[in-house]
């Protein structure tokens, strides 16, 4: 009977040794997907730069908002709005547009038109680098 009881009880301090243990372990493939976007302003630049059609260049009244974490249906992403006024084909101004950009991983993943108050809670800042954009022999 000593000996079930003896053996038992080796049983069940292994059993919590081995729990510990795993508590205790990481998973070093674990990434922290909400990473504040650290170069946010840098990585929206280039966007606007290698995608506004047809002209990049000459953007006025140039806003952005900090990155601030927003629900996007059942998880957290941290999202950036930009607003500015473009030039449209005649090199005209058109009025302001507004971008909203979505992170994970610290990374742009989506950088879309905003629908109609969906950057509502944004709080803008100028971004005078963005109005800043040349192309070629147009840069000084």
């Amino acid at each position: 009977m000593k000996l079930l009881v003896d053996r038992s009880r080796t049983q069940v301090a292994l059993v919590l040794v081995a729990i510990t243990l795993a508590s205790c372990t990481s998973d070093p493939t674990k990434v922290d997907e909400n990473l504040f976007p650290t170069d946010y302003k840098k990585m929206i630049w280039t966007l606007v730069k290698d995608n506004q059609k047809p002209d990049p260049t000459n953007i006025r009244e140039a806003q952005i908002s900090e990155p601030v974490l927003r629900p996007l249906d059942k998880i957290d992403r941290y999202v950036v709005c930009v607003r500015f006024s473009p030039r449209n084909e005649k090199h005209q101004y058109d009025g302001p547009t507004e971008r909203i950009a979505y992170f994970y991983k610290g990374q742009v993943t989506q950088f879309l038109d905003a629908a109609p108050g969906q950057c509502s809670w944004a709080t803008y800042k100028p971004y005078p680098e963005l109005e800043k954009i040349c192309l070629g022999d147009r840069c000084d």
